[in-house]
């Protein structure tokens, strides 16, 4: 199966709920595995730091009634994001394919959204904020964020546009927040997911690629260190046993 490799960065006082967050995502993220009849999954890994120095500003948000709202909506500071990545970059490359940051309730800082894809690239990766709410519909947050990402994958990967093939205006609006409701309704993204699934493969395999080009390129270059190491290696003196 084709891979969506993520990495997820969990706030630290969130460790004693870590099994409620699994099952949020795992959830979240089967529909990716029913949607393109098992040749797309869900990998994550997980790291544990505080996020409650993180500094907030507002984002310019077009709502779905196409309201542009400059300072009503928060979310994490893009010179920290850009800062934190560039440092998850330089330690993995192109291992994984987007970053999820789950925010305890204390350190969420805006009361008009329970999550975000932040939009763009960020150091070669996708970036979702996740607010851990205390109830049943955590795992929506994990849903609706992730499906937010995938049109911009697909124009960055393959230079192709999915509201074309979903016969949409707006991915987010209508396809992800279900406005254009049928045949796309919120939260049930397996039928999308479906539609879209040749693409998605496509551009996550064309990144798994770079992925293992990087790791050859490392490995020729530990090779030729050692190669020089031994073609100029002293000889070591010889042994007289006889002293």
């Amino acid at each position: 199966m084709t891979q969506i490799r993520i990495h997820c960065v969990i706030d630290d006082i969130l460790r004693n709920r870590e099994a409620e967050v699994k099952s949020a995502m795992q959830k979240a993220w089967e529909v990716y595995k029913l949607g393109s009849n098992y040749k797309l999954e869900v990998i994550y890994d997980i790291e544990y730091k505080s996020l409650s120095s993180v500094p907030w500003e507002f984002y310019t948000v077009v709502e779905d009634n196409g309201v542009v709202s400059k300072d009503k909506y928060m979310g994490f500071g893009f010179n920290w994001i850009s800062q934190d990545t560039k440092k998850i970059w330089n330690k993995s490359g192109w291992a994984y394919d987007c970053m999820v940051y789950v925010v305890d309730p204390q350190n969420w800082h805006t009361e008009y959204a329970w999550g975000w894809s932040v939009g763009g690239w960020w150091n070669n990766y996708q970036i979702i904020l996740i607010k851990a709410v205390q109830n049943e519909h955590l795992w929506k947050g994990f849903a609706m964020e992730l499906h937010h990402t995938l049109d911009d994958l697909i124009f960055a990967e393959l230079g192709k546009n999915v509201e074309t093939i979903l016969g949409v205006e707006s991915f987010d609006r209508d396809v992800t927040h279900g406005v254009k409701n049928p045949p796309y309704i919120i939260f049930e993204y397996q039928n999308s997911i479906g539609i879209m699934k040749d693409w998605l493969i496509e551009a996550y395999e064309k990144r798994a690629k770079k992925y293992l080009s990087s790791l050859i390129q490392i490995y020729i270059a530990l090779l030729r260190q050692y190669i020089s190491y031994l073609m100029n290696k002293k000889p070591e003196p010889l042994k007289n046993d006889h002293m």
